[in-house]
């Protein structure tokens, strides 16, 4: 008993040194000095409230009404944190002399706000506006992120890409805007490489290259609810090398003033796999070619590997209603609406695509499809009429669900305000304390060796395990604690 005791003393004793980083609410202009007026440059302030926030987890940082002229941005190792902004919390690039959205020598700016290493983050808000003739390669590059939510915030003026993702797990993206005015040629949208479970509903996309794209090793996502205009499709693949992609889903969509709607594309040194992919309630207008597959992009000789698995198409309608938006890839094209231009499977015999399913697809030409080495099932309610290679079945599929994210903890409880003054000098008057406490352990751990050889003493002089024992044990756990003055000063538990 006199042994647990002095455990349990021992254990009390840790808790009470231990030491924990303060959560606090933090504001950009309060706590940082950021001042949002359009003209003052705010980088280093922004920076600054970012690295606060990664070294006090379970935190919030808000971003009051203003425009914050800022450069590059950083946010980095973030964990179980909040960001929010007002309505009208604007983010201007700031273009540097070298006519880039970073200021140091490399040949090249990969980014101008470089968000990594994020752990279950909820980001609500915020419009970042970039300077579409900035050299930038993108305008929010983000790695390694897992457990993030990020509800309306806006992502404007690329130059090349929007919004990239590259490594995330369990993501839940919603009521987000990529916006690029017209012409916009090769400005992808939103691209996600190497993602695992992710959920992408009511995005709105304005760009010329590829809206929608899911690249590298990539699996279940889904996109619903979602617009895109003027780019090249909702994409699977690219001209990479490698390719793996398994069950993404594209429900609910709305594409106008395309080249390409739903689009499938690899090349030839491409290896790996491509199957479980959906195109489900998708409404097309001026749409040139609405469902394009792609088995050779770029050209050249077939050596690697691929397997195309399930590619299925269902309850999609393209229309062209002959009004000029200025649309298509990013290019003006005269000034003429996009109008029809082919549809079909350009696999290859190498690499065919034998799992194509057709079921309520319609579309208005009177061209035929093409189906290069493909074959597949179709319920027959297709038009123009399917390909001859796909045997007519009926559809027995479920409709897709609309995706539900997973569950985890990305709304971390509000958190405490900003320490205040008070608060800081009792924080002070502890450390001090600590300070004494850890100079006064040495005779502490002195006397505590002295007590253990008295208890020694007692018990070899025939000391028996009675109720005796039993009550001199608490006794002696008692006199421990008195020997110990706790200080409890807000959260932290401090030795004095």
């Amino acid at each position: 008993m006199v042994k647990m005791a002095k455990h349990i003393v021992r254990s009390v004793a840790l808790l009470a040194c231990a030491t924990t980083a303060d959560s606090a609410a933090y504001d950009a202009k309060a706590n940082f000095g950021a001042v949002g007026d359009g003209s003052h440059d705010d980088t280093a302030s922004v920076n600054k409230a970012f690295d606060t926030l990664r070294n006090n987890p379970g935190s919030s940082l808000h971003f009051p009404a203003g425009k914050y002229r800022v450069g590059e941005v950083t946010m980095a190792h973030l964990t179980n944190v909040q960001i929010t902004h007002d309505a009208n919390a604007e983010f201007a690039m700031i273009t540097y002399s070298n006519g880039k959205c970073c200021n140091h020598g490399d040949s090249h700016c990969d980014q101008w706000v470089h968000a990594k290493h994020w752990r279950s983050v909820t980001m609500t808000g915020g419009t970042w506006q970039g300077n579409r003739k900035a050299l930038c390669g993108a305008l929010w590059l983000v790695d390694d992120i897992q457990d993030v939510k990020i509800d309306g915030t806006s992502v404007n003026g690329a130059n090349y890409v929007h919004f990239k993702v590259r490594g995330g797990h369990n993501l839940d993206f919603k009521n987000m805007k990529l916006h690029t005015g017209y012409p916009t040629h090769n400005t992808d949208g939103l691209l996600l490489a190497s993602v695992t479970k992710a959920c992408i509903d009511n995005i709105d996309v304005l760009n010329g290259d590829d809206c929608l794209k899911v690249m590298d090793t990539t699996s279940d996502i889904t996109f619903s609810n979602g617009k895109c205009q003027g780019g090249h499709g909702f994409t699977v693949g690219g001209g990479g090398k490698g390719l793996k992609i398994d069950g993404v889903r594209w429900v609910n969509m709305t594409a106008i003033d395309m080249n390409h709607g739903a689009q499938i594309k690899w090349d030839h040194q491409t290896e790996g796999y491509v199957k479980n992919i959906v195109y489900e309630g998708i409404n097309m207008i001026n749409v040139a070619a609405p469902i394009h597959i792609d088995g050779n992009y770029h050209g050249g000789d077939e050596k690697a590997k691929m397997e195309i698995g399930d590619l299925n198409f269902k309850d999609i309608t393209a229309t062209y209603d002959g009004k000029n938006r200025n649309p298509g890839g990013g290019d003006s094209h005269g000034g003429s609406p996009l109008k029809f231009h082919s549809t079909g499977f350009g696999c290859t015999s190498k690499r065919p695509c034998n799992h194509v399913h057709l079921h309520n697809v319609h579309i208005q030409t009177s061209s035929s499809w093409y189906c290069d080495h493909c074959s597949g099932d179709t319920d027959g309610n297709v038009s123009p009429s399917a390909p001859s290679s796909l045997s007519k079945s009926s559809d027995s599929r479920r409709r897709q669900a609309i995706c539900s994210p997973g569950k985890w903890p990305v709304n971390p409880p509000p958190a405490p305000g900003p320490p205040s003054d008070d608060r800081r000098r009792r924080s002070k008057d502890s450390r001090r304390r600590s300070k004494d406490s850890r100079r006064r352990s040495s005779d502490d751990r002195r006397r505590s060796h002295l007590r253990r050889s008295s208890l020694e003493e007692e018990n070899s002089e025939g000391l028996e395990e009675s109720d005796d024992v039993e009550e001199y044990g608490h006794d002696e756990l008692d006199d421990e604690l008195d020997e110990q003055e706790f200080d409890f000063n807000d959260t932290d538990l401090q030795v004095v």
